[in-house]
């Protein structure tokens, strides 16, 4: 029932949901007054959302403090969590999305050998095809190659950040606590609380920073609205989403 409340919450608290409502709304009302006032909230709503700049700053304040030490390793053992690649069932392959530098970037190391061992913990976050779970997908991926695979450990029954830790403290303990918590900086500090109080001891490897530190801001992005920093916005959102229900249920 949880996964399926955050999945409702999560559509609800899209910027573009809020955007096309008001916009409905506006067409649908006969009151000419109420009608021009929608119409001003819905494109003062596209401004905001879709200004590069706006969501740079508030993004980089998400992920500043993981820019330090990123991608330095101090333990043996990674854990990744998924949301980097899924199944294309007309191609009948692997395909990996826009987070898939989570995985890139901690394998390397795992083929090196800087790494040990290397847990994917994730399930399946689709509510439309449950049977996919995504490390199940990774472990096929490397195995249809010429990967090494010993020292993989794959966690396939997880469905949010809550049950990555607990399936993963269930699989490998927490005797010796220290580990790599590799994920997107934008998650990285709901990962790590999350991961705490499951007992571990996790050092921050973070990855797929999505906002520029380098500001170079030009007129069109301060003006013209874009559809990627809605999408920026809606991974904001969802994750200030999941920081206050988390708090509210004790798992962080």
């Amino acid at each position: 029932m949880f996964f399926i409340v955050s999945k409702i919450l999560s559509f609800l608290l899209n910027p573009f949901f809020w955007v096309m409502a008001l916009l409905i709304w506006s067409l649908v009302t006969k009151n000419l007054v109420r009608r021009k006032r929608l119409i001003l909230a819905t494109f003062g709503l596209i401004f905001i959302f879709g200004n590069g700049v706006l969501v740079n700053e508030v993004g980089l304040m998400v992920e500043k403090k993981w820019r330090k030490n990123a991608g330095v390793i101090s333990a043996d053992t990674a854990v990744l969590l998924g949301g980097f690649c899924q199944k294309d069932n007309d191609l009948d392959r692997v395909v990996f999305a826009e987070a898939a530098d989570r995985f890139y970037q901690i394998f390397k190391k795992f083929q090196s050998g800087e790494i040990g061992t290397l847990v994917v913990s994730g399930g399946s976050g689709s509510l439309q095809y449950p049977e996919e779970r995504e490390a199940l997908l990774v472990k096929q991926y490397l195995e249809e190659g010429t990967f090494k695979t010993e020292g993989l450990i794959i966690e396939s029954e997880s469905k949010n950040t809550f049950e990555n830790a607990e399936f993963t403290k269930e699989i490998i303990g927490v005797e010796n606590p220290r580990i790599m918590l590799v994920t997107s900086a934008f998650h990285m500090n709901r990962a790590m609380k999350v991961f705490r109080k499951a007992g571990f001891d996790p050092q921050p490897y973070a990855t797929h920073f999505m906002f520029e530190p380098i500001r170079k801001y030009n007129p069109e992005t301060f003006i013209l609205p874009n559809a990627r920093s809605f999408q920026k916005w809606e991974l904001l959102t969802k994750e200030w989403l999941g920081l206050l229900v988390y708090k509210l249920k004790g798992y962080l």
